[in-house]
Order: structure tokens, then C-alpha cells, then sequence
């Protein structure tokens, strides 16, 4: 049993793993388990008050792994590098575990052991993005570090007696995923391994109904300005004449910034401050708008807006020439299964390199959560998949991967319930759904259908009987170039097939033979009609031969069912040009290589089609 070193109430801990613990006389007590002894934590950690603007509080209930949990306290670090709460949570068997918490990110921290872990002071003096190898020489990438210049804290915590600043550093290792290193009092450290999850995967119970919300009058204008995303929102600029606060986490308040930043700037944004919309079956609100602009090359410029939700944390839109991306941050680096100097692999799709740019902030109004006035020393990198965009952003501190999306103007419109009309479109946007095929897969692609199509009509070729029925031929003289035919009866047995009639008059010459008749069913008395030309010219024409026509040619007529069949036709010629003799050849179930041809050709002019308009889809894109 603890007790109080001011009041000398003993102290109730909720599990065994307990280290800070409030008192009711308002003390923040720490429990040095090794010498069964209690000391106070220093005057700087601040006491949370219970409506410290979240909807998750002491109480809370959920569930991770199928086990059952109970948060029991927050430690809340607030700095420079932006806000994280970390609650301790409680399971029924008497373990405990941290929830990570905020913009929206959520993970267990899970205490691990490492080997050789870097010292605060190497951490401090690398950039984001450094390889540094602890844990039995192994490499991680080092992804944030952060120091926390004011520490909160409500209900009972597992942390150790933490130490101003408080210093954190996200790793990751391909192989083993996020590891956390927080460190505490006298270069205490804990190494933690992250479980990454959406919130609903924890079934949150018995939260804070409802979300706070502040309010700041202007001290130039007097107009109220609502202040929703508190502990996280850096920036504050009014709606009305542009006066700019900055919030202060050790006076826990906001402060004038007296330079003028964007007095003189007018842009007109498509949504405001207050606007609620839903994206994703998430009700998000408007919190804050500001226009971007590119440090070099076109000097292109854009807009943004956060989106805020109390449980689902922090999306954005961005739009530039009318085109729109939904936005959102994600928690760890892209997967990549390969990567090149301008292109990377993502869960098998790939992400090429489509632009890279510092930025700045040249016109806001209302909340934001970094410091708009500082972004000049990031670094930002865009690789498009269309639809799809990742977007890396790099400082010294830390390396952030956003996942976009594109969405249509008139979705924006609609989420929001606006009665205007979005900024009209320009150009190509950089993921703008457009048909851009993969050229050398397309023509595999195109090559297997072929040979495939190509085998398939010889199996069904070989299977055609390509039967000769009847052949009969007919004497053309200058005496007589009437002629008809009429054959014997004749059966076709199978259920449906066809006929194609051969005419070939080889002896033709300036002349034209026209053959016309009908292939009748006795059975039923239905007639299939049919009509065909020869015609063969030739000459010398200014000391050169030319020639027209043919001395062949054939019908096909198709669908002819099961019966008896006779055929019938008449041979018609010029009387006054003299003709040899024409042949009629009557041949049933033939294969039809007229159909592959047509086939094939469709085939490929229409993969010709596609690579044409997807190569100038492409330039278009490239070239916006």
C-alpha cells in the first residue's frame, strides 16, 4: 500500500504496473516500486482537468485482440513537434499496455527489449530519414523524433517518471515493422513495438459524448472564432481580418502574432470554416483553408482544407485547376515491394514520380495544425498512380506519407450541400481518371488473344467436314449464254451448318458471268436466295497493263438446319463476248476463316486504339 506524500491518503492502483497516480488532494504522485517509497513528480506535468477536449477519457472501454481493456489514465506531450496522448489501458487479467493517439493514428505500444538503442543526443542531431542500425546491427529508418516541451496528465499511468523535454523516435524496419524509443527521466528509455489500427477496430465504449468546443475573440475585429481541434491546432487566423494566433502549450493558450502574414491576401476558397461534409461515411468539418504555392519552377499554386472529425482525427482536400484530391495522412511508410529513383511498388501497384517541390503558405483563415509561416524546409515528393496518389513529406523531424485519392467536383459539392458551383476544371489533373494502359502489357495482352482466337478456329476447323455435295459446270458460247441448273435432292445432317457455293470461271476475259438461285428446303418449302458476279477485265492503257475483277468467287450462306435440300440457280453472261465454262461447286460445313480475319483485325486496332489515345493521355498528363 502507497500513500500520499502530501495528504497521506494511501493510494489506490488500479493494476500492478501502475507508476503515476493522482491524488484527490491534487498531488501527481510517482511509485518508485524498488524502495517501496513515493516522491512527488515535478511541479512542470501539468493535471489534466477532466474535460480536456476529447471523447476518449478515463473509463473508456474497448477491445484489441479480442481482449477486453480499460483505459485507466493519458499522458498527454505537447510541443513543437506537434501533440500525442498516450493512454494507459488495463485488460482484465491485470496487464497493461499504451494506446498511441493522435491525428487520428492509433496504436498499441507494447514494451519490447533492444539492444545497443541510439542515445537521446544522436537521435537529436539526425534528420528524418537517416539509417541507423541498433537491436544487433540491424538498420531502421529513423521516421520521426520529437521532443515535447509540456507534459499533462490525468488518471493512473504504466509510464515512467517522464523528464522535460520529453524525447520520442519512431523507427521502422521492413521486416519488423514500427518500433517507438520514449525517453524518460535520467536517460531512462522503454522501446515499444506498434499495432496500428483504425479506431473502430478498438469498439470504443463509454466515451465522452459530444466534443468541445472553444472560442476566441479576435482582438482586432472582435469576431468569434471557433477553436475545434484542440490540443493540435498551431495556427489560428481569423476569418475576417486575418490576425494571426499562435497557440503557446506551456500557457496552454493563444497568443497574437503580431507580424502580418496574410493581411493583404484574398483567395477565394471554394469551402469555409464550419462547413461539414461527409466523405467516406465520415462527418468531417471544415476547420481551416489556405492557399500553397511552390518555391520554384511554375510557381504553381493550390488549395487546401483540413477536415476534422474527434475520432477519426485529420483529412484534407486539395484543389488545383479545379481538379480535387481527398487527402490522408498515413500512419507508417508505404510498404514497398521495389523501389527505383523515380518510382516505387505499393501493394502491387506502382507509383511513379510525378513532381518534387518545396512549398509556402500565402493565404489562410482559421484552424491549422502545423506552422504555416515554417513549411519553406519541407520537402515534398508526388508519385501518381492514377487514381491514386502518395504523397512523401520530409523535414528534419520527421517523414510524413499522405494517401490521395481523386474525387470529382461535383462530390465535393454534394458532401458539403453547397448551392455553387466548384471551380470550373483545367487541363489534366495529375491522378484525373483517364484510359492509360501499360503499352508492353497491352500487347501481350493482344498477342495472347491472337494466338489464343488463332487455336481455337483450328480445333473447330479441324472438326468442320467440308463436304463436296455437288459439282456441275456450265458451257457459255456466242450462241448461248443463258444457262440453269437444277440438282437431285440432297440431305444435311446436321443440326444447323452451312453451304458455300465455289463459282470459278477460268477461261473469263472482259467479261462478266452473274450467277443467281435459291437452295430450297423440301421439307419446310423455305428458300435461301443467293447472288454473285464474276467480272474480268484487262488491257493496255498508255503502254501499260492493268486488269479488274476476277476469274473467281464464292457465297456462304449460313444457318442451314438439319433436311433435304435441293438447289436451283441461273447462269447469266454478255452475249456478245465469248466465254468458256463456268464450274459450280456446292460444299457443306466448311470452316469460315473469314470471321478470324475480321476477328483479328478488330483486335488489333482496337489494342492500336488504346495505345494511341493512352500515350497522348499520357503526354497530356505529364505535360499539365
Amino acid at each position: 500500500m502507497y500513500q500520499c506524500p502530501n495528504c497521506k491518503k494511501a493510494l489506490q492502483l488500479p493494476a500492478r504496473d501502475i507508476l503515476i497516480v493522482p491524488c484527490e488532494c491534487g498531488m501527481i504522485v510517482n511509485i518508485l516500486q524498488d524502495t517501496g517509497a513515493t516522491s512527488l513528480v515535478k511541479d512542470s506535468i501539468y493535471r489534466l482537468a477532466p474535460e480536456s477536449n476529447h471523447y476518449l477519457q478515463p473509463g473508456t472501454t474497448g477491445l484489441w485482440k479480442n481482449k477486453k481493456f480499460a483505459i485507466s489514465g493519458r499522458f498527454l506531450a505537447e510541443g513543437t513537434d506537434g501533440a500525442f496522448s498516450y493512454w494507459t489501458i488495463i485488460f482484465e487479467d491485470g496487464g497493461t499496455a499504451v494506446l498511441s493517439e493522435g491525428y487520428g493514428h492509433y496504436s498499441i505500444l507494447q514494451k519490447i527489449t533492444v539492444t545497443d538503442q541510439p542515445t537521446r543526443k544522436k537521435l537529436s542531431q539526425s534528420r528524418a530519414g537517416t539509417t541507423i542500425k541498433f537491436n544487433g546491427d540491424r538498420q531502421y529508418r529513423l521516421i520521426r523524433r520529437s521532443e515535447a516541451d509540456s507534459i499533462s496528465i490525468e488518471g493512473a499511468l504504466c509510464t515512467p517518471e517522464p523528464a522535460l523535454p520529453f524525447f520520442t523516435a519512431a523507427f521502422f524496419n521492413e521486416e519488423e515493422g514500427y518500433i517507438e524509443i520514449q525517453y524518460y527521466h535520467n536517460e531512462q528509455s522503454v522501446a515499444f513495438s506498434l499495432d496500428f489500427l483504425e479506431p473502430r477496430q478498438f469498439k470504443f465504449g463509454n466515451t465522452v459524448s459530444g466534443s468541445s468546443v472553444f472560442s476566441l475573440q479576435c482582438e482586432k475585429c472582435n469576431t468569434a472564432l471557433p477553436i475545434v481541434a484542440i490540443p493540435y491546432t498551431r495556427d489560428l487566423i481569423c476569418f475576417s481580418c486575418k490576425t494571426e494566433y499562435g497557440y503557446n502549450y506551456k500557457k496552454k493558450k493563444f497568443q497574437l502574432i503580431t507580424k502580418a502574414a496574410f493581411h493583404n491576401s484574398a483567395t477565394a476558397f471554394y469551402l469555409q470554416p464550419g462547413n461539414i461534409g461527409s466523405f467516406n461515411r465520415i462527418l468531417f468539418t471544415v476547420i481551416g483553408c489556405c492557399s500553397k504555392e511552390e518555391l520554384s519552377g511554375a510557381f504553381a499554386s493550390w488549395r487546401e482544407y483540413t477536415l476534422f472529425n474527434p475520432v477519426e482525427g485529420f483529412s484534407y482536400l486539395s484543389e488545383y485547376n479545379g481538379h480535387w484530391v481527398y487527402v490522408k495522412e498515413w500512419p507508417r511508410p508505404p510498404l514497398i515491394s521495389k523501389r527505383g529513383n523515380d518510382y516505387f511498388i505499393e501493394t502491387g501497384n506502382r507509383f511513379d514520380l510525378y513532381n518534387k517541390y518545396r512549398y509556402k503558405v500565402t493565404d489562410a483563415i482559421g484552424e491549422h495544425i502545423y506552422d504555416i509561416n515554417n513549411t519553406r524546409k519541407s520537402y515534398c515528393r508526388e508519385f501518381v498512380c492514377p487514381p491514386q496518389l502518395m504523397i512523401e513529406e520530409k523535414s528534419d523531424t520527421e517523414e510524413c506519407w499522405f494517401y490521395g485519392e481523386h474525387i470529382n467536383p461535383s462530390e465535393v459539392k454534394e458532401a458539403f450541400k453547397l448551392d455553387t458551383r466548384p471551380p470550373a476544371r483545367r487541363g489534366i489533373g495529375s491522378i484525373q481518371p483517364l484510359m492509360i494502359v501499360d503499352v508492353g502489357k497491352t500487347i501481350m495482352i493482344g498477342i495472347a488473344a491472337i494466338l489464343l482466337m488463332i487455336l481455337f478456329h483450328i480445333i473447330f476447323a479441324v472438326n468442320k467436314r467440308n463436304e463436296r455435295v455437288i459439282t456441275t459446270s456450265m458451257e457459255f458460247s456466242d450462241t448461248a449464254k443463258n444457262h440453269s441448273y437444277t440438282s437431285n435432292r440432297f440431305y444435311l445432317n446436321k443440326k444447323e451448318s452451312n453451304v458455300e457455293i465455289e463459282l470459278s470461271a477460268p477461261g473469263l476475259s472482259n467479261n462478266w458471268i452473274e450467277v443467281s438461285g435459291n437452295l430450297v428446303n423440301t421439307d419446310k418449302g423455305l428458300q435461301v436466295p443467293f447472288t454473285e458476279t464474276l467480272s474480268f477485265y484487262s488491257g493496255v492503257e498508255n503502254g501499260e497493263s492493268w486488269s479488274e475483277g476476277g476469274t473467281r468467287g464464292s457465297v456462304l450462306l449460313t444457318d442451314i438446319p438439319r433436311g433435304n435440300y435441293y438447289i436451283e440457280f441461273e447462269g447469266t453472261s454478255d452475249i456478245s463476248s465469248y466465254t468458256e465454262q463456268l464450274t459450280a461447286t456446292l460444299l457443306y460445313d466448311v470452316p469460315v476463316h473469314r470471321n478470324l480475319f475480321i476477328v483479328l483485325l478488330i483486335v488489333a486496332a482496337t489494342g492500336a486504339a488504346y495505345i494511341l489515345i493512352s500515350n497522348n493521355n499520357r503526354n497530356k498528363r505529364w505535360n499539365a
